[in-house]
């Protein structure tokens, strides 16, 4: 029967060693076990009274722990067992449950009841899924270390009130949990804890504790002197041990140790570990003062002590010194100490102008220093926020954002005094942020004001940097390749030089080297001094991150090159890189953020392995990017950023023959939701560039992209109004004119007003990028629109033609090697030749110059299907030509032909394909009738691609359904017995075509061929 403490036998003995209770330390050994629990007893599942025993979790010399499970509550507890009938060890026994229970604190392991199982004590505890300190302490970072030592200081307190001295504070007696992916600590082992007005256990000629934690006065035996404070100093001396990875004094054994810890010295904690922050250090050595009156008079005031540290106020464990002091006070409350100086001085009205000019000069320099310690304050809040286990950043984002109003007022106060070392640190607030531009206009304000110093110079370096990477990325996502490189040249202009030159002067650090080399495009000289920085700190993420962006530039290059096996040994490495950074840095979005560019990257090696889709790149970078969006879920760059991935895989599945709409609508999804936090242009763009390739795949594929055009065309004037010289926007806007304006000319209607708009449009961007031959291409498809267009309904489009070749050849003149407008040039040179050939001109020059342009495409596009398309089109005008010069234009429509079936197997979706077999069926028919031979199977199968063409773009486009009424008409002729039904047939069709352009030349012909029966 378990029995309450009151009934619990009288004491008898106590023990010095450790309770665990996670797994057992390797190598600990204990005496015999209990004569009544023999090995075979002591098995998992075995039961012991009510309790039925798991795993041995702990071994100490007065017990063992069991995880054990208790059936009557049905929940997980530690069951701790006398190991022996040792009357020595009873007391201490009774000494912990007594103690133990009596504080009621989250962080000391709960004791749920004591009793007896076969006259041998137990206590039934709180089970902790972990390990002590002593184990895990090596591996958890400084502000894990910060917030243990805190909470254990504060649980320490609850003990002290409860009257309880613990006396044997130390690693192995503070055990850790994971609750909610960060550590929670429990002080457990209260065996020597001592009741403040009680008698201590002691054992003749032994001291209690552990000589290595514990306090002088303790260790000398004087239990009339041993009160909190000593517990102060041995929680000061396992802080000490979990930042130096050493206790603070140790000697051979217990007596060296003992007598080091009565005559020697602390090492200095700072020459142990010295980038450790000089306030933690004073915090640490506060609790290990000899003499227990200039230690902490309380763990609650070593707990608020730490507190104060990590929210940047001043701490007490120093001494108050004049300027320490001022130094805290003055950056906490600056608008009003200055006020106090300025009334002083203005009191002493006979100081000089030399003595005014004095004292601002000391001014600005303290104002600097003070600012400077504001932003490492700063700074290291928002790093400790990082190196956590994975969270919501808010709260820690927000404390920043205040400290930055904070310096904003006190600039204010100063009106002009402190702009220059204000600004500086505002900026290097926006870089912790992450704000780029922001940082970049106040850093660049604090040097052109005098601040241009190594500290200046290095956060401008990284802020350009960063800047030029970023621009990058959103340079990869502009489709036109031209406009792609312009970008990058300007990124390297705006950002990269300066970048550079920053760099150099910061320092010869080697993380700022490898930035250095990585921006001046040397890779493995990036990633070498990467290496040299984690040798010096392998705790630096950034380092990592370096490693792995030089990795990941390699594999870029390769890729572009080729080397598809390069690329994927190079991606590996960065992959690898980036863990580790991500292992270190938990809550850091730009590290995750690091890692999606890599798995884009395997997106599209990927895509050059096999003709099916692969979406593992795909999501493992959507796994990356929630991890990001749970640091910061507010951040529109990583919406922007889950966009982007989105849309790559939407261009990846229209590059195998599949849709893209639904990869797109997600990317579209994220990109208003990235405009939601994000005021500028950028969103915007990305935005109605994918309104743009939903058009764009919809009209291909006979749909209507009329809704995807006028809401891309509302978001493009959206983001010129917000910055009117964008020319992504503009470019953007002028792509999307083209397939609207295509869209019309298919429909029946004059495109000439969105044509006008795109041409206006052009002209802004021609002024803004002269030198671009995609401008100058796409101002060319605008005005061939409206030949066709002119064309189509039996007027003169040759001024048109002219404006849209001139055009062409602009662009052809800056760029001759661009795949897209060489199938531009050789379509409307082949429209041209048909044009030219309706009006009974020579055809020639045009037709051999759409046919070269139109092969060289083919020769040179990795997917040419649209070309396959153009080159098919100029060969049935060529047979055109040969049938009215009388000549065979069999070789011409083979060739066509064969052009058609190889872009249908690049692409099933695209009516363009059996349109134009379908038409090349037509004309070859047409020449075997001529020749008195059988156009039966090649109209038949004609009519089969008309057919195909037709379902393909049936709603919305009068071309297939014209062509089709030509192909019946034609077989009415070779086959009377069937004309008038396929007259009949024709005429509904052809009356269709009529509901969407009335107007046009080809139906009128038509129309009065299908009259009669």
């Amino acid at each position: 029967m378990a029995r309450t403490l009151a009934n619990f036998p009288p004491p008898l003995f106590g023990d010095d060693a450790p309770t665990h209770l996670g797994p057992a330390p390797a190598g600990e050994r204990s005496g015999p076990l209990p004569p009544w629990i023999s090995e075979s007893q002591g098995k998992p599942g075995k039961q012991i009274g009510r309790f039925i025993l798991g795993p041995l979790r702990g071994r100490g010399g007065m017990g063992l722990v069991y995880q054990a499970y208790d059936p009557a509550l049905r929940r997980i507890v530690a069951l701790k067992l006398v190991a022996g009938r040792d009357p020595a060890h009873l007391p201490r026994f009774q000494q912990e449950a007594r103690a133990q229970a009596r504080v009621d604190h989250p962080n000391i392991c709960k004791v749920y009841e004591v009793g007896h199982i076969e006259e041998l004590p137990f206590i039934a505890m709180q089970y902790i899924e972990g390990d002590n300190l002593a184990v895990l302490g090596k591996d958890l970072s400084l502000p894990e270390k910060v917030r243990i030592i805190t909470l254990a200081a504060e649980a320490l307190d609850a003990a002290h009130h409860a009257g309880l001295i613990h006396r044997d504070i130390k690693p192995s007696n503070i055990m850790l949990e994971r609750v909610d992916g960060g550590w929670r600590p429990y002080l457990t082992d209260f065996g020597l804890a001592k009741e403040e007005e009680g008698a201590a256990l002691t054992l003749d000629g032994k001291v209690m504790g552990t000589p290595s934690y514990m306090a002088p006065e303790q260790a000398m035996g004087v239990t009339g002197r041993v009160d909190a404070r000593a517990d102060v100093y041995a929680l000061g001396a396992t802080f000490y041990f979990l930042l130096a990875n050493r206790p603070p004094i140790q000697g051979g054994d217990a007596a060296q140790t003992l007598a080091a810890l009565a005559d020697g010295e602390v090492p200095s904690l700072r020459k142990l570990v010295p980038d450790l922050p000089l306030d933690l250090a004073v915090i640490v050595h506060k609790c290990l003062e000899k003499e227990p009156d200039r230690r902490y008079a309380s763990a609650r005031l070593l707990a608020e002590d730490l507190r104060r540290f990590h929210q940047g106020e001043p701490i007490l464990a120093r001494s108050p010194s004049l300027a320490y002091v001022m130094t805290k006070r003055v950056r906490k409350h600056w608008a009003l100490s200055l006020a106090a100086s300025v009334a002083l001085l203005l009191g002493l009205g006979t100081v000089g102008w030399s003595l005014r000019l004095q004292w601002r000069a000391r001014a600005q320099a303290d104002l600097a220093r003070q600012f400077g310690e504001q932003v490492k304050d700063l700074e290291f809040t928002l790093r400790m926020a990082h190196l956590l286990p994975r969270h919501d950043l808010s709260r820690d984002l927000a404390r920043v954002r205040r400290a930055m109003d904070t310096i904003r007022v006190q600039m204010a106060a100063q009106k002009g005094l402190a702009d220059a070392p204000g600004a500086y640190a505002l900026g290097r607030g926006h870089l912790a942020l992450g704000e780029y531009r922001e940082a970049r206009e106040r850093l660049l304000q604090a040097w052109n004001l005098g601040a241009r110093g190594p500290r200046v110079a290095e956060a401008l370096g990284l802020t350009l940097g960063e800047l030029y990477r970023r621009g990058l990325a959103e340079a990869a996502r502009e489709p036109v390749g031209d406009a792609r490189k312009a970008m990058e040249a300007d990124l390297v202009r705006l950002y990269r030089d300066p970048a550079l030159e920053f760099i150099r002067l910061a320092g010869d650090e080697p993380y700022l080297k490898g930035l250095l080399a990585y921006y001046e495009g040397r890779p493995a000289d990036a990633a070498a001094f990467a290496r040299s920085a984690l040798a010096a700190d392998p705790t630096s993420f950034e380092a990592f991150q370096l490693q792995g962006d030089a990795a990941q530039a390699e594999a870029e290059t390769a890729f572009q090159h080729g080397d598809t096996t390069g690329a994927e040994a190079a991606s590996e490495r960065a992959r690898r890189a980036y863990h580790q950074a991500m292992d270190i840095a938990r809550s850091h979005p730009d590290v995750f953020l690091a890692d999606v560019r890599r798995c884009l990257l395997n997106m599209r090696l990927a895509s050059r392995h096999s003709t099916g889709v692969d979406d593992r790149a795909l999501t493992e970078a959507l796994g990356h990017l929630d991890d990001a969006l749970a640091c910061d879920p507010a951040a529109s760059g990583i919406q922007l950023a889950i966009s982007q991935a989105w849309s790559l895989w939407g261009e990846e599945l229209r590059h195998k023959g599949q849709s893209p709409l639904v990869a797109n609508g997600r990317a579209l999804v994220a990109a208003k939701r990235a405009a939601e936090g994000d005021a500028g242009p950028g969103p915007l763009i990305a935005m109605a560039s994918l309104l743009r390739a939903n058009a764009e795949y919809v009209r291909y594929h006979g749909g209507d992209p009329t809704p995807w055009i006028q809401e891309g065309a509302a978001i493009f004037r959206r983001a010129a109004e917000l910055e009117p010289g964008n020319t992504t926007a503009l470019r953007g806007h002028i792509l999307l004119c083209f397939v609207a304006a295509d869209d019309a000319r298919r429909k029946g209607r004059d495109p000439r007003p969105t044509v006008e708009e795109g041409l206006a449009l052009g002209q802004r961007l021609v002024v803004l990028q002269p030198g671009l031959a995609s401008n100058h291409d796409w101002m060319g498809g605008l005005a061939g629109a409206q030949a066709e267009y002119l064309l189509d309904h039996a007027q003169d489009p040759g001024p048109w033609f002219t404006r849209a070749l001139e055009s062409f050849d602009r662009a052809l003149a800056i760029n001759p090697k661009d795949v897209s407008l060489l199938n531009n040039i050789a379509y409307y040179n082949a429209r041209k030749a048909e044009w030219d050939l309706q009006s009974r001109r020579d055809p020639g020059p045009a037709l051999a110059r759409a046919l070269d342009l139109a092969r060289r495409g083919i020769a040179e596009n990795r997917n040419p299907a649209l070309v396959y398309g153009t080159f098919a089109f100029a060969c049935r005008v060529q047979a055109q030509w040969d049938l009215q010069r009388g000549r065979s234009p069999l070789a011409s429509l083979h060739e066509g032909l064969r052009a058609c079936r190889k872009a249908e197997a690049l692409d099933r979706g695209f009516y363009d394909n059996p349109l134009q077999a379908g038409l090349l069926g037509l004309v070859e028919a047409r020449w075997r009738t001529a020749q008195r031979q059988d156009p039966g199977p090649v109209l038949a199968q004609a009519l089969l691609d008309l057919r195909r063409a037709r379902d393909l773009n049936s709603r919305h486009g009068w071309e297939t359904e014209l062509s089709y009424a030509a192909g019946l008409l034609q077989e009415a002729e070779a086959r009377p017995g069937r004309a008038a039904a396929l007259k009949a047939e024709a005429r509904a069709v052809l009356a269709g075509a009529a509901q969407l352009d009335p107007g046009l030349a080809l139906l009128k012909r038509l129309r009065a061929q299908a009259q009669g029966a």
